[in-house]
């Protein structure tokens, strides 16, 4: 039994999570949401260790965090993703050829990089044979997939985990961070999940393909842009803005209990004109004619979210053969938005789920999960 800190450096917000971890199980004790000042990154978007460290120095006390192992999740649209296929060889060698791949897609010199990677799937290779029949070849191939993370963002806060003396037991990257979460407790085999996590600055979109990651898409459209929008067209105030949009913690609550019934509801609706009106698809939320509420001024604003979103799910489509997107997720402080997860369900006609504190061991109330989906799933890296 060990004890750990969780920690993930958001533009906006740092999340912390300090826990027990019994036998690969990790037992929650305590968790802090800590809003960034303006002076945590530089203006050239360094991080600003000599701000942030009294901050979660001060923070750690108050949650009498001493010594502890480290999961560090570094991300944002810095890092680069990608999938290739390549021959299943031995450690040694896969690293090479990896390391190689790398080469060929990252903007400039490998040097400045870690490079990490994990098998997706092991793909067993086919042939024809006179019958026209398929059959396996015996030779196998593996698709992995392959991370590289600028050093010197990641360095920036491994200094800092120094400077906390904490022990870093492991960097962990948000894509595949998210990858171990959501493989551990929601990915189905012939379920496709995609992931819409929007932040404070952009929007992260996540996709599998059953259980195996697929791909990864980030849009420049977050929460602030929202705001000022909302601003704008209304003329109040951000933080007037800010407070219009968000719900609060019991009007949260009671969104993430009816929006089910509220997806299935409309979903029912759908389905039954369909059958009415002899229509098989509805491929545009513009031909949906069932009535759904919404207040005006924030559909204006969340229709371009959801324009984003499905540039993700068509090229999902377009590269799977025609495969539809099964379900979403949404995680982030999008969860937090008034009637957004309704409407993303409307206007693309698809159940929106919520990750839920059931899905991690934890000893404390009110676990906002949907936040923390990075932080946890860095925890979970290897046991996934």
């Amino acid at each position: 039994m060990s004890k750990f800190v969780a920690l993930e450096i958001g533009n906006k917000v740092t999340k912390i999570i300090y826990g027990i971890d019994k036998k690969n199980d990790v037992v929650i004790k305590d968790y802090k949401f800590i809003e960034n000042t303006d002076k945590i990154f530089n203006p050239d978007g360094d991080l600003n260790i000599n701000e942030i460290q009294p901050l979660l120095k001060t923070v750690f006390k108050e949650m009498k965090i001493r010594r502890a192992d480290c999961y560090l999740t570094v991300g944002g649209q810095s890092g680069i993703v990608r999938l290739r296929e390549m021959p299943l060889v031995k450690l040694k060698e896969m690293k090479e050829i990896v390391r190689f791949e790398a080469e060929q897609f990252l903007p400039y010199n490998i040097e400045a990089f870690y490079i990490d990677f994990r098998v997706n799937q092991i793909i067993n290779e086919t042939e024809m044979n006179d019958m026209g029949e398929s059959k396996e070849t015996g030779t196998s191939i593996a698709e992995v997939m392959i991370v590289a993370a600028p050093k010197e963002s990641v360095d920036e806060q491994v200094a800092l985990v120094d400077k906390l003396h904490l022990n870093i037991k492991r960097v962990d990257y948000y894509t595949d961070a998210v990858y171990c979460f959501f493989k551990r407790h929601i990915l189905r085999e012939n379920t496709n999940t995609l992931v819409v996590d929007l932040g404070s600055n952009g929007m992260k979109l996540t996709m599998f393909s059953g259980k195996q990651y697929f791909a990864n898409i980030f849009s420049e459209v977050g929460l602030e842009d929202l705001y000022e929008r909302y601003s704008e067209q209304n003329n109040v105030t951000i933080e007037e803005a800010r407070e219009k949009i968000m719900l609060n913690k019991a009007d949260l609550s009671t969104q993430k209990t009816e929006v089910a019934d509220t997806a299935e509801s409309i979903h029912s609706k759908l389905n039954r004109l369909r059958e009415k009106m002899q229509f098989k698809t509805m491929e545009s939320h513009n031909q949906n004619t069932v009535d759904f509420e919404i207040d005006s001024k924030l559909e204006r604003i969340y229709e371009p979210l959801c324009y984003e979103v499905s540039k993700m799910m068509e090229f999902f489509k377009t590269r799977q053969f025609g495969m539809n997107v099964s379900e979403i997720y949404l995680i982030g402080g999008g969860s937090n938005l008034d009637s957004f997860s309704n409407y993303l369900s409307y206007y693309h006609n698809i159940d929106v789920h919520f990750v839920d504190s059931k899905h991690v061991g934890n000893e404390v109330d009110d676990f906002d999960c949907h936040l923390m989906v990075p932080v946890v799933g860095s925890l979970l890296k290897g046991g996934c």
